[in-house]
């Protein structure tokens, strides 16, 4: 398995179940997502084709389906993202061809919105509720439009214009970094800080190079190959942005 290969699995079982469990759901709804998650990860030990697919569609399902019920808005909108990115999961594990879209887009495209859209708007709700009063800022508000956004105008701009794609990758960047600092000084858990420190840290470094990685192709030759955008860019925000922000904000809830 390739590097993008093993970060949808760890996504699903590691970065969702956290995810879910900041969005306040617990029980059986967690379990199956677990379940699912599972099958869904698995499916990426197998070549593509039907049965991977038919592995991967019952996340999809449960995705659809949570999004469905969830009452509050904020995650609703991280939700909304993890759906968009079970279906590229199940187009990927399906190898479905599209239009300038290879095997490897197809699969970045979802752990784009797997961590770029539900783990960053995820992140934005609960440094949210963190706030407080404190919430209603310009410079919150703002941040959190540019991370619910910025995901579909950076994909958007793979097909439109590469200005597009450099210019949303700004936005994004700006957006998720600025919500890592402002978790950071609302956090009191000393811990959680360190955590939110690596989560804007990473958040620099993995956007830096997609940045980089975008501008470079206006020219026709990127600046780095696909294994290594997973390796850098992909890591970084798996890992540095998404589980240690996530981390973060559940020691600060932990009574």
């Amino acid at each position: 398995m390739t590097v993008l290969e093993l970060l949808a699995p760890y996504g699903l079982l590691v970065v969702v179940p956290l995810g879910l469990w900041l969005c306040g759901l617990r029980g059986r709804l967690c379990t199956a997502a677990a379940l699912a998650g599972l099958l869904s990860g698995g499916s990426f030990a197998m070549e593509q084709g039907l049965l991977a697919a038919a592995l991967a569609t019952p996340y999809l399902f449960l995705a659809a389906w949570v999004c469905w019920i969830h009452r509050r808005s904020s995650a609703r909108l991280a939700l909304a993202q993890l759906v968009i990115s079970a279906v590229w999961i199940v187009a990927s594990r399906g190898g479905l061809r599209m239009p300038h879209f290879t095997d490897a887009i197809v699969i970045m495209t979802a752990l784009h919105f797997l961590y770029a859209g539900f783990g960053a708007s995820v992140l934005a709700a609960a440094t949210g509720e963190a706030l407080g009063d404190r919430s209603t800022t310009l410079l919150f508000r703002w941040s959190r439009r540019a991370v619910i956004g910025g995901p579909a105008m950076m994909v958007a701009g793979t097909t439109l214009a590469r200005w597009v794609e450099v210019a949303a990758g700004m936005l994004l960047a700006m957006g998720v970094t600025i919500i890592a600092a402002l978790a950071m000084v609302s956090a009191k858990n000393r811990i959680a800080q360190l955590c939110f420190s690596v989560a804007a840290a990473s958040a620099v470094l993995g956007m830096a190079i997609a940045c980089m990685y975008a501008w470079t192709g206006m020219g026709g030759a990127f600046w780095l190959p696909i294994p290594q955008m997973a390796i850098t860019h992909g890591v970084a925000n798996a890992i540095g942005f998404c589980t240690a922000g996530m981390l973060g904000h559940a020691l600060e809830r932990r009574p």
